[in-house]
């Protein structure tokens, strides 16, 4: 998912669905940044335990890291006690950075 035969720019929408468990999910956001058009919609559902410490929902850091890969959270929503759904907008980068931070615990 980190290279995919798609052209840049050529995408409404881009879904992960319980699929940044790998190491290198920037990787997989910076793939997914060039292949949405501008204003694209990216979705990311994933299981609330990845980004939770001792019981807690801590989805802070992953935000971030997503929004410092030139995306935008425009809704946040817990669907379940398991689930999370997050929706990014794709904003034009200002600067790119060559690295992104995106902490997901591993349970």
């Amino acid at each position: 998912m980190a290279n995919v035969h798609l052209d840049s720019n050529s995408l409404d929408c881009a879904v992960f669905c319980l699929s940044l468990m790998g190491t290198n999910t920037p990787d997989f956001i910076k793939e997914a940044w060039r292949c949405l058009k501008p204003s694209g919609t990216l979705m990311i559902a994933e299981v609330i335990s990845r980004m939770s410490e001792k019981g807690k929902l801590k989805d802070g850091p992953f935000i971030e890291g997503i929004e410092r890969q030139g995306f935008k959270l425009i809704r946040r929503k817990i669907l379940s006690k398991m689930f999370i759904m997050l929706d990014f907008r794709r904003m034009v980068r200002k600067l790119l950075l060559s690295m992104c931070s995106i902490t997901i615990s591993r349970h």
